[in-house]
């Protein structure tokens, strides 16, 4: 199966954030479908979408956002054809877990089979290819439908049988032996029944209700039911319901679904288009309990940031080579440069002049390219230093030809050229605020436009959009092909190339970032130069504005909480300056998830740094400016 590079980003569906781990997951998933599908295919066997998989299908046309499982449904006969062959048709990967080949009485107590990719983590090179980066065991249950009589005595009567064979299995390996050969006996007498004590009693006993749930037969059955579920709630559909299947579309294929999906759906969830974020049935992610061993295998596509508090500190300070700095320290040696010409020239020193005067001339160059570089070519700046420059080449043609010039012309000239270069450099070098934006996708460029088209219009400050690229990860992490969107945007915003934008003689004021992961991301990574940590050696502000809006987290929605950690626990957040969330709310639960993260005494550096930002942008730009003055 194949997935475009893209598949595999962070995304935001639904108001709610699907990080790149997840992505790989699903398509781990799907690819277990698709094997799951040849073998369905060959021998004629029919299954349908089933729970959370046919809500998402339904609903949201693949996964639910916050949901990380597949299931499907078989009505009974096909599901009892897919047992037998199952393991001897699937790729040797797979195993194939039901009661029928249980090898502990503890490993499943489950009315459903199980397709799952082995019992470890896997990280070389033909399992990760397989299942697109993913290294977890991850697998497709598959429910077992079963037809149900119209009769409601009958219905009482199946499902007494059932509540009694699951009981006795789930506490026959609690009893004493008196007990045990009561229970097992009573079942024996009912049942018609032999049950070998030298084998696994439990494994018996559930393979007998596991019978008991298939008793009934299409021709005698009015309705379709998870028999399983059948002792818990009033859980039957009409048979029609699942007649025949209908294609939907699913991520990047199409799944089959029961016929009747709106009344399914209806009677499993409600109003089902409706969607509920609180609580969840299972743990999520599924793969919790095996992160930790994946981060002891060292594999690079899991790698997780972990924090140190030297993350919050710089190292040094950012303007030593910036063109403020140049552009003073060049006036100065200016200014000492032509004292010492006008003495030179008053001694009569022709000789040493001319050498200052070319001097002067080479050095004034230099800094009208500096300032081109990072001010473009139209800045008076640039038209001052050129003015200056044919002056220096008038007086240097004028001594040359006639072996001296008048001193006091000289010094009153040269002194009114730099006097007009010092005032032009001081409004539009030195006094001039930058911000500097490094969006990485043309499609986040939204996220940042109201706040650039703010400074864009202050006089005070240059502004300067970079575009970055990035880069695609291959399956075991290391960088695949790179991306780059700076050729898309409008004509309106200039662009400046990222291969010759000047960091350091810049050195902005502010830098607003979008990605903040650095290298902790399963499917992208920009260059290392544009990581947080370096990032922040750049510049005196660096701002974190993500490039997307959540639906907000309820207290009671435990999977929008886990999901925070995929944005908020990474290097950009703990390194940044300032970062931006879109309420209140979300920055408390910033703060809180932060806290936890680093340690209770980061707690206060969360607040300040921590800022919420209206949709216009200008209370961010106001903190911005506030920061430029303090």
């Amino acid at each position: 199966m194949n997935f475009s590079n893209d598949y595999f980003e962070d995304e935001v569906r639904d108001g709610f954030y699907v990080a790149s781990v997840i992505k790989r997951i699903w398509a781990a998933q799907l690819e277990v479908l698709e094997d799951i599908d040849k073998v369905c295919k060959k021998h004629h066997i029919r299954y349908f979408a089933e729970w959370g998989t046919l809500l998402g299908a339904v609903r949201h046309k693949g996964f639910i956002p916050w949901d990380d499982d597949l299931d499907i449904g078989m009505l009974r006969d096909d599901y009892e054809k897919f047992k037998k062959v199952a393991q001897r048709e699937l790729p040797s990967v797979y195993g194939v877990l039901n009661f029928e080949n249980m090898q502990y009485d503890d490993e499943t107590h489950d009315y459903m089979t199980r397709v799952y990719s082995g019992r470890q983590i896997r990280t070389d090179e033909e399992y990760l290819n397989k299942f697109h980066g993913s290294p977890f065991v991850v697998g497709v249950d598959i429910f077992p439908l079963d037809y149900l009589s119209g009769d409601e005595k009958d219905i009482e009567h199946y499902k007494e049988q059932l509540i009694l064979l699951s009981t006795t299995a789930s506490i026959i390996n609690t009893l004493d032996a008196r007990e045990k050969e009561n229970h097992l006996h009573m079942i024996e007498k009912i049942y018609h029944v032999k049950i070998d004590r030298d084998k696994s009693i439990q494994q018996q006993l559930y393979l007998l209700a596991d019978r008991m749930c298939g008793m009934f037969k299409k021709k005698d059955a009015k309705y379709v039911t998870l028999a399983a579920h059948l002792t818990e709630c009033d859980y039957k559909l009409p048979k029609s319901c699942y007649e025949n299947v209908v294609y939907i579309p699913f991520e990047t294929i199409e799944i089959p679904v029961p016929i009747g999906y709106d009344i399914v759906l209806s009677a499993k969830y409600g109003d089902y288009m409706t969607p509920v974020r609180a609580g969840g049935g299972h743990d999520y992610p599924f793969f919790k309990s095996q992160i930790e061993l994946c981060d002891s295998r060292e594999f690079k596509l899991y790698d997780r940031y972990v924090f140190h508090r030297r993350d919050l500190e710089r190292t040094h300070e950012t303007d030593h080579s910036s063109l403020k700095k140049i552009s003073g320290n060049i006036l100065k040696l200016l200014r000492e440069a032509q004292n010492e010409m006008y003495t030179l020239a008053e001694e009569k020193n022709w000789d040493s002049v001319l050498t200052l005067l070319a001097d002067c001339q080479d050095t004034a160059v230099a800094l009208g390219e500096k300032i081109e570089c990072v001010k473009g070519c139209e800045t008076t700046s640039v038209v001052q230093l050129e003015k200056y420059c044919e002056k220096l080449y008038i007086y240097y043609e004028h001594i040359t030809t006639y072996g001296n010039c008048p001193v006091p012309e000289l010094r009153e000239t040269l002194d009114e050229c730099l006097s007009h270069i010092q005032s032009s450099i001081t409004e539009e070098v030195v006094n001039k605020r930058e911000i500097v934006f490094l969006p990485f996708k043309k499609s986040y460029w939204k996220s940042m436009e109201n706040i650039w088209r703010i400074a864009s219009r202050d006089s005070d400050c240059d502004v300067y959009v970079v575009p970055i690229p990035y880069y695609s990860k291959r399956t075991d992490g290391s960088l695949g092909e790179m991306h780059y969107d700076g050729d898309e945007y409008p004509d309106d915003i200039a662009i400046w190339d990222y291969r010759s934008f000047d960091f350091g003689l810049h050195c902005p004021d502010t830098i607003v970032m979008q990605e903040p992961h650095d290298e902790y991301n399963a499917a992208i990574s920009v260059p290392q130069f544009f990581y947080s940590g370096n990032l922040r050696e750049l510049t005196d502000d660096l701002v974190y504005l993500p490039y997307f809006m959540l639906d907000e987290i309820e207290d009671t929605d435990e999977r929008g909480k886990v999901s925070l950690e995929y944005f908020c626990t990474v290097p950009g957040v703990v390194k940044a300056d300032t970062v931006v969330v879109q309420s209140e709310k979300m920055k408390r639960m910033f703060i809180e998830v932060l806290t936890e993260f680093a340690g209770e005494k980061t707690s206060k550096i969360w607040n300040e740094k921590i800022i919420v930002m209206d949709r216009s942008g200008e209370k961010l730009y106001d903190c911005i400016r506030g920061k430029w003055t303090e």
